[in-house]
This record gives C-alpha cells, sequence and structure tokens, in this order.
C-alpha cells in the first residue's frame, strides 16, 4: 500500500511506494482506490527495477594529495547521469567523483582528487533515480603528500654520494702514481 498520499487535484496524486527487498522485479498495475470505493486502474503502470550493485574499483589505492583515474568500477544496474563518490565515515570525508562516463550497465570510470585523511573509503554509486549502493571499505588512500618526491631525491643523493666516494677513490689511485713515477 501507498503511503503519504497526497490529492493534488481530481486528475493528480502523489505518494511513496515501500518497496521491500524482497519485492518481485518488473511491472506492477497501479490502482487507485477513492474513499467512496471506486477504482481506477493502470496496467503495466509501475515498473520495479533491480537494484544496482558495485562489486570492485581498479584501482583500490591511490596517493594522497594526487588525482586518481579509475579504469574500472564494476558492477551491475548503472545508469547515464549516475554519480560516484568516496566516503570515510570515520572522518565524514567525502571526495566526489568528477569526468564520471557510464560506459555501460556494468562499468564506470571517473576521476578523484584524494584530498582527504588516509585509511579506507566506501565508494558510493548514486543512480539517476536515487538508488545508491556501496562498496565498503573498497578503497584506500595511502602514503602523504610528497613522500614519493621525497624518496626520489633521498635515493639521489644516496648514489651521487657513492659515485663521489668512488671518484675519490680513483683520484688517490692516480696520486699515488704520479707520486711513485
Amino acid at each position: 500500500d501507498a503511503i503519504d498520499v497526497a490529492f493534488v487535484s481530481s486528475v493528480k496524486l502523489t505518494c511513496k511506494l515501500p518497496l521491500l527487498d524482497d519485492t518481485a522485479v518488473g511491472t506492477w498495475d497501479l490502482v487507485v482506490k477513492n474513499p467512496d470505493d471506486k477504482e481506477g486502474r493502470l496496467d503495466d503502470g509501475f515498473t520495479v527495477t533491480p537494484a544496482p550493485t558495485v562489486t570492485s574499483i581498479t584501482p583500490k589505492t591511490g596517493f594522497k594529495c594526487r588525482p586518481v583515474t579509475i579504469t574500472d568500477l564494476a558492477g551491475t544496474g548503472f545508469q547515464t547521469g549516475a554519480t560516484v563518490k568516496l566516503e570515510q565515515p570515520s572522518s565524514s570525508t567525502v571526495i566526489d567523483a568528477t569526468n564520471v562516463n557510464v560506459e555501460s550497465d556494468t562499468k564506470i570510470t571517473c576521476k578523484f582528487t584524494l584530498s582527504g585523511p588516509l585509511g579506507k573509503y566506501d565508494v558510493v554509486m548514486k543512480n539517476p533515480d536515487d538508488q545508491e549502493v556501496k562498496l565498503v571499505k573498497g578503497f584506500s588512500v595511502t602514503n602523504i603528500c610528497g613522500l614519493g618526491g621525497g624518496a626520489i631525491m633521498l635515493g639521489l643523493g644516496l648514489m651521487m654520494g657513492l659515485l663521489s666516494l668512488a671518484g675519490s677513490e680513483i683520484l688517490r689511485k692516480r696520486q699515488r702514481r704520479i707520486k711513485a713515477g
């Protein structure tokens, strides 16, 4: 039965149809019953679609403060106009995706700029019909801003130091030969 029924006019009403998890997918007849017990019927007037799913995300991790391109958000029931976001319930952080592209009803691509705290995030996909689904702790933000560059500089510094030591040894051997010769 419908809830929150509102009669807008003699030819229009609005209502909510609470659907249980076991409600059958498919078309349903709509029946409106007036207070005087007269009925109106619209055969196949309402369609119940399957709930969407999100089964995986590729890649599963990204570095903080860096953009990441999601090449495959996989699932079922994706609709054109869907939105995607990352949510970290422990910090109330939400990171909205940009360039969301619903390639098919089973694949979405998008981009995130990972500005939130480190840790695991829920991946949330929402269709234009307001059906929403989460892949709980499906994505991780790792590292910290700048660590990658610092590690490269440290490695370069170590290599230069080793080359300098090796060069010093060659120079000392040449100086010994000159003194001996």
